[in-house]
């Protein structure tokens, strides 16, 4: 049986308020403290999943904590300010000290959602309560079924929660189930009262006071929706001779393998009422139409391939394809691929999608060197695309090294893994597609990595092929059709490039490598930071490079935003030429373009130099001189958030799934180029600041001279709330 492993919520406590006293304790002898509490996301769970299965905190989500100030003890309840699930939240509360002074690294504490009253925490134990009725919620539990804990000997070093319970996650084929009755053959206790303790890692352990071996679970209003995830919370336990399951349709399902439930884990029960039971995958295909209406509000799939060595290589048969773009549900991947430019459909005679589930450093290698960026696909999905509506129905393949290093041997599998369709007028080809994940076993993943390849069916050469990008595409997937957050909002705030004209340019008094002369403005309101950038003539994207001038449209390839939010000015990315006082730094694609080297421009004086155009210094006047050929296609901004370590620094992993946290758009025009840019203050903890610190750094592939800072020290930007 699969696990699921949850996150940890790790608190980081600036301690400051007051609360109600519990214990008989002269008032007046005490001293109400302000108080802060900063939640943010680790390993484990905490109240909720979003739908990418990251573990967020509620808006007003209550806290119990119960400190211990010269040997009294008092319980203050914490409630949290965020106004959306958020991985990071702040907890406001009051506490009763004996001076406003008290020495908060003396304060010892047991803290515990949901909220419990002060009886139930006793010599260093909670009790603790799971309830043997439950109504569940879509991918998710209902607020205060899953409780978790915390316990410090010094409170201003911060609690950290971890679950108390594992659960069960069950879904169905069968329409119309109103509840359902789960237990162990053994009738272990799995609900009721438990007093909780901690071991010698800190670890809670649950010990049963007043048991109950059975839990039922009521559905949301409706009912259970086929295919999605329903959650049940449970105790610890050990379900020796497996488990019962009864249906409100008087089904009963069962197995007689043991079954432990884990603390932290999830046991799955993926479809058991109807296990050979597949929806028809092309009733489920999202049409071309949906993705038309919808471009604007689905971000542009991000590579999986993050490194920079190679970035040049990644997408040398990419040809035409202009967008590549992935939603999911709790069921299925939808995709769609756009090529413009082409002559005909000769290009897309077979589509394979090759797929990694089971996490990258497992050995499989597919598509040998289309991949070779990426070499860890363990599936393909190969077949034809055919007839009028070029219709792709692929036979899904392994891809172990046994069989062949191309499309691999094909795999039974009790319905079609993939379907796919497509259109081709005026040179523009469309195609959509569907991917499903019971299948292929990505089910309860929060991410996978797919490949595109497109081949004419003529041969294994370069020129045979369109892969859009080398390293794959790294895919979130949700499990839950619940929006908890809405990542397109970002998409349908964002300034269009004209609404900037009325604000002014951000003063820049410390320039950088910016030879360009690159602008900058920025907004915001108390959901998102604005920015604006604007190049009036991007033939100034040149360096001084020894005897040469480099030229090209590369150095604004990519754009970083780098944050200072703890004042220190030293040892934190992203270093020359911009600084290096930024812990947290948002980096993406900004453009893609064009850099054919005419017989013309040669016979002009310019040269091949590093994936550069080159001109020696004695051969070049910046009035006179003929610049070379180029195009610039501005891409839509997705950063992925990365710590302060090693330049641009490395992906947050607590972070890795998530969309959107910044997004834009721009265009170039008669060499000005103009972008708009915004970034979720929310979701990366920045509501509420009066001011920020932030950099803005473009750059081809590596932090080196081939780039474009429009201010070397940064912006310290007042924001509005």
């Amino acid at each position: 049986m699969k696990k699921y492993f949850f996150r940890t919520i790790t608190c980081l406590v600036i301690l400051s308020a007051c609360q109600k006293q519990v214990e008989t304790v002269e008032i007046q002898d005490l001293v109400p403290v302000e108080t802060e509490l900063t939640a943010s996301c680790g390993s484990e769970t905490k109240t909720t999943l979003t739908e990418f299965n990251e573990h967020c905190w509620l808006a007003a989500d209550n806290i119990s904590v119960n400190y211990t100030v010269d040997d009294a003890s008092r319980t203050s309840v914490f409630t949290s300010s965020n106004v959306i699930p958020s991985s990071t939240a702040k907890f406001t509360g009051k506490l009763l000290l004996p001076s406003e002074d008290t020495d908060l690294s003396g304060v010892s504490a047991i803290a515990v959602y949901p909220v419990t009253d002060h009886n139930s925490f006793e010599g260093g134990s909670v009790m603790v309560t799971v309830p043997e009725e439950q109504t569940a919620v879509e991918g998710s539990f209902a607020p205060g079924l899953f409780p978790v804990v915390a316990k410090t000997g010094d409170i201003t070093s911060g609690l950290s929660f971890k679950a108390v319970c594992g659960g069960v996650k069950v879904s169905f084929q069968t329409a119309g189930i109103t509840s359902f009755t789960f237990r162990g053959k053994n009738n272990a206790a799995i609900a009721g009262k438990a007093s909780v303790t901690f071991n010698e890692d800190g670890l809670p352990e649950a010990t049963i006071i007043e048991g109950k071996s059975s839990i039922t679970v009521k559905a949301p209003a409706g009912g259970f929706e086929v295919g999605k995830w329903y959650c049940l919370s449970s105790f610890p336990a050990d379900l020796e001779g497996g488990y019962e399951m009864v249906l409100s349709n008087g089904q009963t399902i069962s197995g007689n393998s043991t079954v432990s439930i884990k603390r932290a884990v999830l046991a799955l029960l993926d479809s058991k009422d109807a296990p050979d039971n597949y929806s028809d995958l092309s009733s489920h295909l999202k049409p071309i139409s949906y993705w038309d209406a919808e471009a604007e509000f689905i971000s542009d799939a991000m590579p999986a391939y993050t490194a920079t060595d190679r970035e040049y290589d990644r997408t040398q048969a990419k040809n035409n394809i202009s967008a590549v773009k992935f939603v999911t549900d709790a069921s299925y991947i939808y995709g769609y691929i756009e090529s413009r430019g082409d002559e005909d459909a000769s290009r897309f005679a077979n589509l394979g999608l090759w797929i990694d589930v089971d996490g990258a450093g497992n050995g499989q290698q597919g598509g040998d060197w289309l991949f070779t960026l990426y070499k860890y696909f363990e599936l393909s999905a190969y077949g034809a695309i055919t007839g009028d509506d070029m219709v792709w129905s692929p036979t899904l393949r392994t891809q172990t090294p046994s069989n062949g290093a191309w499309y691999g041997a094909v795999k039974e599998t009790p319905s079609r893994a993939a379907y796919g369709k497509g259109s081709f007028e005026n040179s523009v080809y469309k195609f959509t597609f569907i991917i499903d994940r019971r299948i292929i076993g990505a089910r309860n993943l929060t991410s996978a990595v797919i490949g595109i390849n497109f081949d004419d069916g003529k041969g294994t050469g370069i020129g045979n092929f369109t892969n859009p990008d080398r390293g794959g595409f790294r895919v979130p997937l949700k499990n839950s059709d619940a929006t908890t957050i809405d990542e397109t909002t970002i998409l349908k705030r964002l300034k269009s490039i004209d609404s900037w004209a009325s604000i002014d340019y951000t003063p820049l008094t410390n320039k950088g490598n910016n030879r360009a002369d690159t602008r900058l403005k920025f907004d915001s309101d108390a959901d998102f930071i604005y920015g604006y950038i604007e190049i009036e003539n991007t033939d100034r994207l040149y360096i001084s490079d020894g005897d040469y001038y480099s030229f090209c449209p590369g150095f604004i390839k990519k754009l970083a935003v780098g944050f200072d939010l703890d004042g220190i000015e030293t040892g934190q990315g992203i270093g020359w030429p911009i600084g290096d006082c930024w812990e947290l730094v948002l980096d993406g694609t900004l453009i893609s373009f064009t850099r054919p080297l005419s017989e013309e421009d040669k016979a002009n004086g310019w040269i091949d130099r590093w994936s550069h155009y080159a001109i020696l210094k004695t051969a070049f006047d910046e009035n006179t001189t003929q610049f070379p050929a180029y195009t610039i296609t501005p891409q839509s901004w997705n950063p992925i958030a990365c710590s302060s370590t090693g330049g641009i620094g490395t992906p947050i992993e607590s972070m890795s799934s998530w969309a959107n946290l910044g997004a834009g758009k721009g265009e170039w025009v008669g060499k000005t180029f103009r972008y708009s840019f915004a970034i979720d203050r929310t979701r990366l903890g920045l509501r509420g600041l009066p001011e920020i610190k932030l950099g803005v750094f473009m750059y081809e592939q590596n932090i080196d001279g081939y780039s474009n800072t429009p201010d070397a020290v940064g912006t310290v930007l007042q924001l509005n709330n």
